[in-house]
Parts: C-alpha cells; structure tokens; sequence
C-alpha cells in the first residue's frame, strides 16, 4: 500500500516556533531602536551651539564684549529640522540655548544650552 501523505515542508509547531523568536527579538530591537534615534535627533544641537559660542568667543575677543544678537557675529539660522536657536549676549556672559521644534517636542528632544563662558553643556 502507498502513503499519501507528503512530508515535505514545515510542521505548524516548527512555524509557531519561529513567529515567537521573531517577536522576541523585535521586542528587543524596537526601544533600542528608538533610543538610538533619539539621541541622534538630541545631537543636532551640539555643533550649532558650539558654532555660536565659537563666533562669540570671536566677538569677544574683538570687541570685549559679548554680541547680543546674531547679526554682529555673522551668525546665520542653520534651519535645522529638531531645534530652533537663541543665546543672550552681555559684556561677560553668553548662553547659547538650543529649544526643540515642533518635530523636536514630538520626538521627545528636551532643551540643550551651552555656556560660552565655561563651554558647560546641559540637557
């Protein structure tokens, strides 16, 4: 007598098996995922706001003062996506602060400032 059955593919325990490995590791990559894109979209402010300490920095050196607006440092909005930029200028003191966007608030970005004084970062 001769078997029917074909035994060629896979059994429904083997492919359950395989869904739940899938899920685990997708349980794993997906936060670590986000947190990795977070901190990117965090470092954007970094480089603009040494770039506008730089430039003070500059004018203080020049002038003996710190500049109050951008337009004396020859500063110019870099459009970024996540942040938008501000900084107060006195004759001893500037801070460079770094506010998140409307894309940066949904993405969870907190504020970033930059002492130009000290050169101390915060968020």
């Amino acid at each position: 007598m001769r078997n029917l059955r074909n035994n060629k593919g896979f059994t429904l325990i083997e492919l359950m098996i395989v869904v739940v490995i899938i899920g685990i590791l997708a349980a794993i990559a997906i936060p670590k995922f986000n947190s990795v894109s977070k901190n990117a979209k965090q470092a954007e402010a970094g480089p603009v706001l040494k770039q506008i300490c730089t430039l003070q920095g500059t004018y203080f050196q020049e002038n003996g003062s710190y500049a109050p607006n951008g337009t004396e440092i020859g500063w110019d909005n870099p459009n970024a996506k996540y942040f938008d930029f501000s900084w107060t200028g006195t004759a001893t003191a500037s801070v460079a602060t770094a506010t998140p966007a409307r894309t940066g608030i949904t993405s969870g970005l907190v504020t970033a400032t930059r002492d130009c004084v000290t050169g101390a970062v915060t968020p």
